[in-house]
């Protein structure tokens, strides 16, 4: 039973270097996946605002169109 403990105690610091080795690792891939993250936002909110942009020009055309034909309903009638 001595072993035992002998064996446990001689791992400990093997266990803090791979503790810290295994926080280390974590810790890299949560920054990686921030930095994934705020990329897709960033190239969604540019996406975005161009559809938006497109939507606008598409509304006005068509306001544009509709105002022409209340205008030509109008001197026709």
């Amino acid at each position: 039973m001595g072993d035992l403990v002998d064996h446990d105690l001689a791992t400990k610091p093997d266990l803090k270097v791979l503790r810290a080795e295994i926080k280390a690792d974590i810790d890299s891939l949560r920054s990686e996946i921030r930095s994934e993250m705020n990329s897709l936002r960033s190239e969604l909110r540019s996406e975005f605002q161009t559809e938006i942009r497109s939507l606008k020009y598409a509304a006005s055309i068509a306001m544009a169109f509709l105002s022409l034909v209340v205008v030509l309903t109008r001197f026709t009638h």
